[in-house]
């Protein structure tokens, strides 16, 4: 079982998407929550690795569970905003 994060940055009705470099697809920043790491920590990090930018939490937007995909995945999303970067 694994568990991700998903970050939602919005600036006005736009939404910051990344491009997936193992696959051509496009989504949200996030990732794997490491060992030792809450949600939050590893959105903000996650964010900083993939754009380059410091952000903070504002709020849980959902909790997602996914079992058919293999080994299965709980996925944490929340909203951001930018603060630098």
């Amino acid at each position: 079982m694994s568990l991700t994060v998903g970050i939602v940055i919005r600036d006005g009705h736009q939404v910051l998407l990344t491009e997936r470099e193992d696959f051509e697809v496009w989504c949200i920043p996030g990732g794997q929550i490491e060992p030792g790491e809450s949600a939050c920590e590893a959105a903000v990090r996650e964010t900083k690795e993939e754009t380059g930018l410091d952000t903070r939490i504002d709020r849980l937007v959902g909790l997602y569970t996914r079992p058919e995909w293999p080994y299965g995945t709980h996925s944490v999303v929340v909203t951001a905003h930018v603060v630098g970067g």
